[in-house]
């Protein structure tokens, strides 16, 4: 049996598992000044929005996200 020389090409492992569906940032400090610039955004047109960061627990993601915060 032959076998052909291969070259290997990375993976891209988000593009086979998935990225979760959501914006991915790639750290925390990134997300973070995402969400203040989307709250500032709001706030100049009289929104209520209020966004925190967590970092995925999609062990393919490696990201961080944002979310609304609610108090309940």
């Amino acid at each position: 049996m032959s076998r052909r020389n291969r070259k290997s090409r990375p993976v891209d492992v988000a593009a086979v598992f998935g990225d979760c569906g959501k914006k991915r940032y790639p750290h925390k400090n990134a997300a973070e000044d995402a969400a203040q610039r989307q709250m500032r955004y709001a706030a100049e047109r009289s929104e209520n929005l209020e966004l925190r960061v967590y970092e995925c627990t999609n062990p393919f993601c490696k990201g961080w996200h944002l979310t609304e915060k609610r108090d309940f």
